[in-house]
């Protein structure tokens, strides 16, 4: 079944091109200019905690919910619209898919998976339109965490986990990218506080040699106990010094805007989380491995 992510990588260099605030080292761009392929699913010195290589031809509901935020707003409003394709997840909006928050001609809409929800996940300031069950699928607390994927154009998408809010200040954000529709080389690397005193904002921007909506490339995060690390490609590109302390359930978000009736898709090959050997995997977690 995995046969097709256990293809040899031959080479992959590693060598750093940040450190310390994760300032980009002599503006270097980002190569190289084509699909990037998978990695093996074996990770040298590290243990498979949970994965999904979205093969289809169903979803795996018990690792993802396939709702966006759901106690914010109708739950058709927040139901994702996906198909498997060639292997990879299709997540995508067209011109039938409804506002998010309500009717209009301007209004946000949203397309995606999360390991879990609760009410009242995410920001303090959104309206809460229902109560929802917790549900906690796979809510890790530090580890890497990869997808190989392709962005859309036109629109904008997301990887990113958040805390499960089951305190208050249990609510940092880490963005491992926010995409730019307009901007194919450019990504948004962030960290939101959204309440957790002991975070502070950070915003980095990393530059791509590569146009990520044309492309299949490998983005990951190595969330540490006091550091958030960004990989582009296997190589670490970007560090914030500063990390959640609690688990984050992670999504996979595709945000477009009801003026705009064209299909954007973001395609994701696969998902995939592991822990340092030696380290304890997630409680559950054997589920998704």
């Amino acid at each position: 079944m995995l046969s097709r992510c256990q293809r040899t990588v031959e080479t992959y260099s590693r060598h750093m091109l940040a450190r310390a605030c994760g300032m980009l080292l002599a503006g270097t761009a980002l190569g190289p200019a084509a699909d990037v392929p998978p990695n093996p699913v074996e990770k040298p010195g590290w243990v498979l905690d949970a994965h999904d290589e979205f093969n289809g031809p169903t979803l795996n509901t018990n690792l993802w919910s396939p709702f966006y935020l759901e106690s914010r707003t109708d739950r058709n409003r927040a139901a994702a619209q996906y198909e498997f394709r060639q292997g990879a997840l299709v997540l995508f909006v067209d011109g039938h898919t409804q506002g998010y928050w309500k009717d209009g001609a301007a209004e946000m809409k949203v397309s995606g998976l999360q390991t879990g929800d609760r009410t009242r996940l995410h920001k303090d300031s959104d309206p809460i339109h229902h109560e929802i069950p917790t549900k906690l699928n796979y809510a890790p607390r530090h580890g890497y965490f990869e997808i190989r994927a392709k962005l859309p154009a036109g629109a904008q998408a997301a990887f990113w986990t958040v805390g499960i809010k089951d305190a208050p200040r249990h609510a940092g954000e880490i963005d491992i990218f926010e995409s730019f529709g307009n901007q194919p080389r450019r990504l948004k690397y962030v960290l939101h506080t959204w309440g957790d005193k002991a975070l502070s904002y950070q915003h980095q921007e990393p530059e791509l040699a590569f146009d990520s909506t044309r492309e299949f490339h490998l983005y990951a995060l190595e969330w540490k106990e006091q550091a958030c690390v960004l990989y582009i490609d296997n190589r670490q590109v970007m560090t914030m010094p500063q990390a959640p302390t609690y688990p984050g359930l992670f999504l996979l978000t595709l945000y477009g805007n009801t003026r705009d009736a064209a299909r954007r898709e973001f395609v994701i090959d696969y998902f995939r989380a592991y822990k340092r050997e030696g380290q304890s995997l997630t409680p559950g977690a054997a589920a998704f491995r």
